[in-house]
This record gives structure tokens, sequence and C-alpha cells, in this order.
């Protein structure tokens, strides 16, 4: 089953869609891709983030447009396209937009697709108190695990976590009971994706405990490869 397409179907209405992704492991990856696969299907998407992303001068978000300067996105009228927008921080990285400003911009695009967390690209996170930051307006919150993480030393992997141990079952389970775990502000409908089962064994987690769905998928690969 296709993994954007599949997502589309059941989690995208016909009104205002706000996609918050959080966690780690695949965050801008499925940023890129869904939004390539939305413009695709006819849509005008809006790439931004509440915290900080790289700038797309060094990272090919396939985006159409870039804009820099609220008063400038804000008068622009998009038509099937990627647009990115997010304010400047400094020669690497944009920082986060106004929050107040995502229901404005939310009557202007069929989707927005707000990077909401950091985890220093680490497939796993566990959040401090000021993160993520999901906007209220969000209708969808992806929250993402890498599977690039699993069975490995918990502080080498999981970003926020000091914890000696490895990052197993229990762990990732303990993760998703967290307060401050993967599920932390999820607001709207939720959606757990563990991400690169193309290249990392799934199969010791399909007895996970969650009140959203998990989908066992690859974003490279546009698959889903299970769900519970």
């Amino acid at each position: 089953m296709d993994l954007y397409s599949y997502i589309d179907s059941k989690y995208l209405g016909k009104d205002k869609n706000i996609i918050s992704i959080t966690g780690g492991g695949g965050k801008t990856t499925f940023l890129i891709r869904f939004a390539s696969y939305l413009k695709k299907k006819g849509k005008s998407v809006l790439i931004t983030t509440t915290t900080k992303l790289i700038r797309p001068e060094l990272i090919d978000y396939k985006e159409d447009k870039v804009f820099y300067l609220r008063d400038d996105v804000l008068s622009y009228r998009p038509v099937n396209e990627v647009v990115f927008y997010a304010k400047i921080l400094n020669e690497r990285k944009c920082q986060a937009i106004d929050t107040a400003d995502v229901s404005s911009l939310s009557a202007l695009y069929d989707v927005i697709l707000i990077e909401a967390d950091g985890a220093a690209n680490l497939p796993l996170k566990l959040h401090t108190e000021k993160d993520p930051v999901v906007a209220k307006e969000t209708t969808l919150t992806v929250m993402i695990m890498g599977l690039g993480g699993y069975n490995k030393s918990i502080k080498d992997v999981c970003f926020g976590s000091c914890e000696d141990g490895i990052a197993d079952k229990n762990f990732i389970q303990a993760l998703l009971d967290n307060r401050e775990g993967v599920l932390k502000r999820c607001t709207g409908d939720g959606l757990v994706i563990v991400n690169q089962c193309d290249s990392f064994s799934y199969k010791d987690l399909e007895e996970l405990k969650c009140k959203y769905e998990i989908l066992f998928a690859s974003e490279v690969e546009d698959k889903i490869y299970a769900s519970i």
C-alpha cells in the first residue's frame, strides 16, 4: 500500500488541512515527499515551521517559491505549487513563523505542512517542556519514529534522553506511553509512522499499544508494510 495516498485518502479533508510533524527519524523527508505528492494531486502546499528548518538554499524542498517575509507570503496567491515560508535565523537555518498567522495562511493553501519539532537528526525523541510546538489549528499530527535507532544505545539514538540501556521494544513502548514522548501535544487526528522499514526489521514491534494508528512504513519507498 502506498504511504502518501493512504494518508491523503484517510486523514485529509476538503477544508483546512494543517499537518504538524513531530518526532525524529524522517520529519523533513516526510514533509518534502508528501508535499510533492500533494502537488501532483493538484494541491497548493505550504511548507513551514514552528521551530527551525534548514534553509532551502541548502536542501531541496522541491519548492516552487520561497518567502522569508510575512507580508510577501500573505499577499501571494498560490496555484498548484509548493511554497516555502519561514523567517531567516542565520546562514544555515530558518526559524519559526508566528503561529498566529497559521489560520490566515490556511485560507490560501489546500495543505500546510509544519515541521513542529527538532531531534538533531536522531531517530527518536523525548521532549522537553518547550517542545514540540504544535499549532492549535492543527488537524493532523504525524508523529515519526525512525527504526535506525532500534536496539541501539538509548543515549546515542534518542534526543533528550540520558537513560542507560538499549532502545528495545520496551523502550519504544515507553516512548509511546511517556507524557513527554511520541504523542506529546498531539492535536487533531493522530498518526504514528515507524519509518525506515525498508532497511530495518519492524516485526518485533507489531505488538505495540497506542491510541492512534501506527503505520510501519518507508517514507523513501512510499510504502506501508503493516499497520496496527
